[in-house]
Order: structure tokens, then C-alpha cells, then sequence
């Protein structure tokens, strides 16, 4: 076992045992108002028994803005949208909107970022498929209102997971 430093208690490094495929990102995200490139990512593993533990997050978005996270199990999307891409086929669900927070005040930047624990969403029943083996793609979408409409839409890239035990 690995020690830290200046500590005599051993580190234990554990890998995450997927059963499946590690999520993968793909398709392309827009470039919001301010000029950079939202991101998708993630922590944990996707299960469809936990009930917690897979994060599903968006960074380099705007601050103090709307956004929400679409998932579907129809599959991937690379369709232009609203001056970007839709990264998700139809039917997606939508989940909860989020506030994206970052700097307060009337400054516009990219500090925002959402989160959305993606197993407490598969624990509370709203989609009876997604059960172990689904596969699913997600994409987040959020305001931008240094766009004009109808393109005033942020969004990131995709993320695709298949849901293990």
C-alpha cells in the first residue's frame, strides 16, 4: 500500500469497476456569448441500484443562468439547433432546472457550472427503463442571452453511459 507522506496510515488506491463501458464524451458544443466551450463531465459510476454516487456535470457556462440536463435512450444526436447542436435524440427527458451560480453581480463570464446526481434520478422512479444494460445519452442546455433569439441557447457536448448494476 502507498503512504502518504508524513503519515504512517497505508492509502488504499481502488479502481471503479464499471461491468460496462467507462461514459464517453461525443458531439460538439457551442460556443456561448462570452467565447468558451461549455463541457460535459462526470464522477462516480452510473448504476441502476445505487440510488447515489453518478454526477453528471456541465462546466464553462454562463453564470446566473437557467440550464437543465436532457437524457434519452433513443440515442445520439449530431442535429444543428439553434445556432449549435443537438447532441440528444427525441424523446429526451428533461430534468430539474438548475441556477448555474458562479460570480454574482451584473458581470457575465463562464463561472457557472451545474450538477445533477444522475442515480438519484434512476431512484426515483421517473423512467422505469433505465434499468442495467440501458445505455443513455445526456447533453445539458442552458440560457444565453447574449444571443439573439431564437439561437439563445447554450450547449455543451454529450455524454453517453451504460447503466451497470
Amino acid at each position: 500500500a502507498w503512504r502518504n507522506p508524513g503519515s504512517a496510515a497505508p492509502v488504499v488506491m481502488t479502481e471503479a469497476k464499471w461491468g460496462t463501458d467507462a461514459p464517453a464524451t461525443y458531439c460538439t458544443a457551442k460556443t456561448n456569448s462570452q467565447g468558451c466551450v461549455p463541457e460535459i463531465g462526470y464522477s462516480g459510476v452510473p448504476s441502476a441500484s445505487s440510488g447515489s454516487g453518478f454526477y453528471i456535470t456541465a462546466s464553462k457556462v454562463l453564470n446566473n443562468r437557467q440550464g437543465l440536463l436532457r437524457a434519452t435512450l433513443a440515442g445520439p444526436s449530431s442535429t444543428p439547433f439553434r445556432g449549435g447542436t443537438n447532441c440528444v435524440m427525441s424523446p429526451a427527458a428533461r430534468l430539474a432546472k438548475q441556477d448555474s451560480g458562479g460570480t454574482s453581480g451584473p458581470v457575465v463570464n463562464c463561472s457557472g457550472g451545474y450538477v445533477v446526481d444522475f442515480n438519484e434520478y434512476i431512484a426515483s422512479g421517473a423512467n422505469p427503463a433505465l434499468v442495467q444494460g440501458a445505455t443513455v445519452w445526456v447533453q445539458w442546455w442552458s440560457r444565453d442571452s447574449g444571443f439573439a433569439a431564437p439561437n439563445n441557447f447554450g450547449f455543451t457536448n454529450g455524454l453517453r453511459f451504460t447503466l451497470g448494476q
